[in-house]
Parts: structure tokens; sequence; C-alpha cells
């Protein structure tokens, strides 16, 4: 019996470097999964808070600026013939 322990103990020293590095290697791979998880995890809340509290564009804002020169023109324009239709009126 005695020697049975003596066996499995040389056996286990003949392998403790071996088993040492798997279990480091394996404790950082953990440690990377474990913290690319973390960083996604925090980067879709910023991004959830960030849609919710950004202000939504207009109908104006996404307009080209051709375009909005062109209707403030028409627009100036009738106003000031509804303008001359009042005083007459």
């Amino acid at each position: 019996m005695s020697q049975k322990k003596v066996d499995l103990y040389k056996q286990e020293k003949a392998h403790r470097k071996e088993r040492i590095a798997k279990e480091k290697r394996r404790q950082k791979i953990t440690r990377i999964v474990l913290w690319a998880i973390l960083a996604v995890f925090v980067l879709w809340i910023a991004c959830s808070a960030w849609l919710n509290v950004r202000p939504e564009p207009s109908a104006q804002d996404s307009l080209p600026a051709e375009t909005e020169t062109a209707e403030t023109e028409e627009t100036a324009g009738t106003e000031s013939s509804d303008a001359a239709a009042t005083e007459e009126g």
C-alpha cells in the first residue's frame, strides 16, 4: 500500500507542470471571455441609453440646403401676400 502511494505521488509530480500550465491557460481564457462579455454588455447599455437620450431630427433638419431656401422664399412670398390681403380687407 505504501509503494502504491509513492508511485501515485511520483506520477502526479511528473505531470504537475503540465497540469498547472493547463489550469493557468484555462483561467486566462475564462478571464478574456468574461471581460469580452462584460464589454459587450456595457456597450449595449451605453448605445441603448444614447439612442433614447439623443434628440430625433425633425423633418426640416434632414432637408438639403437648396430645398430649405426655396421653401423659405415661397413661404415669405405667401406671408406678404396674406398680410396685404388682410390690410385691404
